[in-house]
């Protein structure tokens, strides 16, 4: 029998389900049907830690990047599982994701509350295991790419990934619970790879190794000559590096990282805790080269759109019917590549849009070549107007200032 099935130390279940689950079995004679159902009881609890760390991590700054994506790729897995014996409905009862966002607002510390650090702890092996895991499969890795858009990458590569999750349990005591979590993820890496040649359990490792080739090409920002990276994800991100926005980064709220462009606004967590960057959504007008730029926001909701392109004029234009132009503060070149500008958003309309209802929604309207006024898109084909709502700041902005734990509790 696996790890999963036997060594997970279970947490405290409340919920009604889990004990249905359990009990419809517990009871029978048959040996397969007691096994059976301990393995139920495992993925249940795993199901629940995983959930747990997730809503945690919305109201306390607890996980990087890599960690965070491996988290939701294992509550995916377990939840998976769970569904040969439950529906949806019943699996969203076990969830303690609401309660954990409630407990940790402003975090929790380790003297407080010990019992739930535990279950953070426990999270935090496991993710580290998942990013640690494409180091151990026995396949050959450039033979299976990284589902969803990735690379696929050497064994070399993979170990840049794998270096800060293995040095962690080098010398600690749980470092064998650490290499079979990490031997048998691997196995199902392994799985996915000899059915489809890629496999999205990868994500994780190359979600941190992204993470730490652009925080390392920050630092060597105005370093005279090429700057140096490790791996051919390196040189991906050095050509166009999140950290040139955002500076030194630990997480972001939403999808996969080759597909950063989605269509809602995109918060990050940095280190900078001051009014700065930290947030955008894509401003752009698909088939058109020179209608494009990106709207960032700032900690305290300080609007700039930064345009490949020299516009003339960008407005705001709100669902109960005001409008706030941006201030042109730089404007350069013409033509499609070479152009550039830059609008702030006044303080006064900042002010105003505060005290907006999150129900208003906005779209964002622009001149160029003098031309008359457009509006940018929603991304793909056939896209509707682009149309933001003053709750998606606010949730992207409040996800984006989580407090960090003490540092004593980290």
């Amino acid at each position: 029998m696996t790890f999963f099935a036997t060594r997970m130390k279970a947490v405290a279940l409340t919920a009604a389900l889990s004990c249905t689950l359990v009990s419809a079995t517990a009871h029978a004679q048959d040996q397969q049907q007691a096994t059976q159902a301990q393995q139920v009881q495992s993925f249940v609890n795993m199901y629940r830690i995983v959930d747990y760390s997730l809503g945690a991590n919305e109201s306390c700054d607890l996980f990087t990047i890599g960690n965070y994506r491996a988290l939701w790729l294992l509550r995916s897995m377990f939840r998976s599982k769970l569904r040969t014996v439950a529906t949806d409905e019943q699996l969203d009862q076990l969830r303690p994701f609401d309660s954990a966002k409630e407990a940790w607002r402003g975090c929790i510390s380790r003297a407080q509350d010990a019992d739930a650090w535990s279950i953070i702890d426990r999270s935090e092996l496991l993710s580290d295991a998942l990013i640690a895991a494409p180091l151990k499969i026995s396949t050959e890795p450039k033979d299976c790419r990284v589902a969803w858009g990735g690379p696929a990458l050497s064994r070399s590569e993979w170990s840049y990934a794998a270096t800060a999750a293995v040095s962690t349990y080098d010398k600690a005591p749980n470092k064998a619970e650490f290499e079979t979590l990490q031997g048998e993820l691997a196995a199902m890496i392994d799985e996915q790879c000899s059915k489809r040649q890629s496999s999205e359990l990868m994500q994780a490792g190359y979600e941190q190794l992204r993470h730490t080739e652009d925080n390392h090409l920050f630092l060597q920002k105005g370093k005279p000559g090429k700057k140096q990276v490790f791996t051919s994800v390196g040189s991906d991100v050095a050509s166009d590096p999140v950290s040139d926005d955002f500076g030194i980064w630990r997480s972001r709220r939403g999808g996969f990282s080759r597909h950063p462009t989605g269509t809602g606004v995109i918060p990050y967590r940095v280190l900078d805790r001051g009014d700065v960057d930290v947030a955008f959504f894509i401003l752009s007008r698909p088939g058109t080269f020179s209608a494009r730029g990106k709207m960032y926001l700032s900690r305290a909701g300080r609007m700039t759109a930064r345009m490949d392109g020299n516009f003339e004029a960008i407005e705001l234009r709100l669902s109960n019917g005001q409008s706030y132009p941006l201030t042109k503060v730089n404007g350069q070149g013409s033509g499609n590549f070479t152009a550039s500008s830059e609008f702030v958003l006044p303080a006064d309309a900042q002010a105003k849009l505060a005290s907006l209802d999150d129900e208003v929604t906005m779209t964002i309207a622009y001149r160029l070549d003098g031309k008359d006024w457009a509006s940018f898109l929603e991304i793909g084909k056939d896209a509707p107007t682009k149309e933001v709502s003053m709750a998606d700041i606010r949730s992207a902005l409040e996800w984006s200032g989580a407090p960090m734990p003490a540092k004593d509790d980290r």
